[in-house]
């Protein structure tokens, strides 16, 4: 059993995809953004800087080329396995043989099916994660957005995922670049065991489900969300997937829905089994029989959640669900948001230990958690990679922050600005309180 184990999660480490790196022009209020992921990537900004817009993306282009990876590849290689053999029982063995013989026909089949299917389903795929169309979100004065994500696995082969967005209405092209080596590691991870149906269509089982990870987004609007989970929550989702399936509106992120779904089953999935995990040395979140409370450590009260403080609040709803689903890329929004100073050093910590399991992306206007980080950086045991960006509302380019393995990151320019702009004042308000000219 143990061997057993092991096996699974050297391939699951295997599939587990990475974000290498993220391209953007002219998308939302970002002119040009180039990001290289590490293990712990970091968004900082001011508002309307474009943090959510690129939070968003990562999450959403991750999600395409895992669909192109799930769908569009392996069909590929059996459709050329077809054409070759017939139909007919394929051992994982034999499957595996003929992708390693064909992967470069099949990376350009993967290509030539991904340009034909992948438009219309991006352009479906922006539209829920933005509420808008693809066209609106072409940032003002550009004739086309232009967006790519490359991702890896463990083995070093990659796809990198392009995407064009135009100014006329479904004027949108992809294109899959898929290397020989990503395509036989696939397949070489997964096992297939397939069956070519006589009149088409084709049917396979893999050694432990083919996609055990996928993109886990962590809304802002957790804040708001969480009080009211015991309450209307399964009717809010429910009314929603109605109205949606009916009518086709588009009025909630569908990142915001898909959170909430997940907090909702980690909830709810204990049953009558109490659960508890600790914030800091706040106290302990509570979950029994699908209702969350506040055991505060200060004061001894139980409370309900919907009466905790609104940081309280919002740390439960990072903590909650991430202590439920430990796979998969991870982008939390704000984690600082309504706490403290010192709450937002432990937060800096808890995401380092996060970011030891799975690749994170963060948006956050606070210079303590990046400062936090940095020094965990420098530990060179806490985090593997830290990458930090700075977001310019003003010229609408991404900068990348000096990290060092000392502790030192570079001061984003918009602290900088505000630093500089409170010495001013102070330095007036004291000339004037002592009469210097």
């Amino acid at each position: 059993m143990d061997n057993y184990l092991k096996e699974l999660e050297i391939m699951e480490e295997a599939l587990r995809p990475r974000i290498v790196q993220i391209e953007v022009e002219e998308w939302g209020p970002v002119r040009e953004a180039r990001l290289e992921l590490g293990s712990l990537t970091v968004l900082i900004g001011p508002q309307n800087s474009g943090k959510t817009y690129l939070a968003l993306l990562s999450t959403l282009l991750l999600k395409m080329a895992e669909d192109i990876k799930r769908h569009i590849i392996l069909e590929s290689a059996l459709e050329l396995l077809r054409r070759e053999h017939g139909p007919g029982h394929y051992s994982s063995d034999t499957v595996l043989d003929f992708v390693e013989k064909r992967a470069t026909e099949i990376a350009e089949l993967t290509r030539e099916k991904a340009s034909l299917y992948c438009p219309s389903l991006f352009s479906h795929t922006i539209q829920q994660y933005y509420l808008l169309r693809p066209r609106e979100l072409i940032r003002a004065g550009g004739a086309s957005a232009s967006l790519s994500i490359t991702v890896s696995h463990a083995e070093g082969g990659s796809m990198t995922l392009h995407a064009k967005v135009g100014k006329e209405e479904g004027d949108v092209s992809v294109r899959a670049d898929v290397s020989e080596q990503f395509v036989c590691e696939l397949v070489r991870a997964a096992k297939p065991e397939v069956m070519l149906h006589e009149h088409g269509g084709w049917s396979a089982s893999y050694r432990r489900g083919l996609f055990v990870h996928d993109a886990f987004y962590i809304p802002a609007e957790r804040l708001f969300l969480l009080p009211m989970l015991t309450d209307i929550l399964n009717i809010t989702i429910e009314i929603y997937r109605r109205l949606r399936g009916s009518i086709g509106i588009e009025t909630i992120k569908q990142p915001v829905i898909d959170y909430l779904e997940r907090l909702n089953t980690a909830i709810r999935s204990s049953g009558k089994e109490l659960r508890r995990f600790n914030i800091f040395e706040l106290g302990d979140a509570v979950i029994e029989e699908g209702r969350i409370s506040f055991e505060d450590a200060l004061h001894k009260v139980k409370v309900p959640i919907a009466s905790a403080g609104s940081g309280i609040a919002q740390l439960i709803g990072v903590l909650a669900p991430l202590s439920f689903y430990r796979k998969g890329f991870v982008v939390i929004e704000e984690p600082e948001i309504n706490l403290h100073v010192d709450a937002q050093l432990r937060v800096a910590e808890l995401l380092a230990s996060v970011a030891s399991e799975r690749q994170v992306l963060i948006t956050t206007h606070s210079h303590y958690l990046l400062a936090k980080l940095a020094n965990l950086y420098a530990k060179r045991d806490a985090i593997e990679s830290l990458k930090a960006y700075f977001l310019d509302p003003e010229d609408g380019v991404v900068k990348g922050l000096d990290l060092s393995r000392a502790g030192d990151v570079e001061m984003p320019e918009s602290i900088r600005r505000a630093i500089e702009y409170l010495a001013a004042e102070s330095l007036e308000l004291v000339k004037s309180f002592y009469k210097f000219k």
